[in-house]
């Protein structure tokens, strides 16, 4: 749920005034003040790169453009997420997760099966 203001991870205090002009927002895992959307979910949103092309062309209007797919990728809930990057000689996808290992980014490898 869409919420901004201070994070807490005390359930009782959301939507409570916060004492600073803002409110409380349920999120255990982001104490700041801000946007917060807890439970956090990691997504992919597959695009045709011809729809893509046709927008830069300025054929179509970016907003016209849909995803032909969509997965979560439970793995990643919570995550910062640095970047990713497709290897299509291997389908791989390689996704960076921001401190993964400690304060290390942590890849995560995802295989892309064609359609069928």
């Amino acid at each position: 749920m869409f919420c901004y203001g201070d994070g807490t991870s005390d359930a009782t205090l959301a939507g409570l005034p916060a004492g600073d002009g803002n409110i409380w927002c349920y999120d255990p895992t982001d104490g700041s003040k801000g946007v917060h959307g807890y439970p956090y979910h990691s997504y992919v949103w597959a695009y045709n790169v011809n729809d893509l092309i046709t927008v830069r062309a300025g054929s179509k209007a970016p907003w016209d453009v849909v995803p032909y797919a969509v997965w979560q990728l439970p793995d990643l809930n919570g995550s910062s997420i640095g970047g990713a990057a497709y290897d299509p000689a291997s389908g791989r996808i390689f996704v960076s997760q921001l401190l993964g290992d400690d304060v290390l980014p942590l890849i995560h490898v995802y295989r892309v099966s064609p359609p069928q």
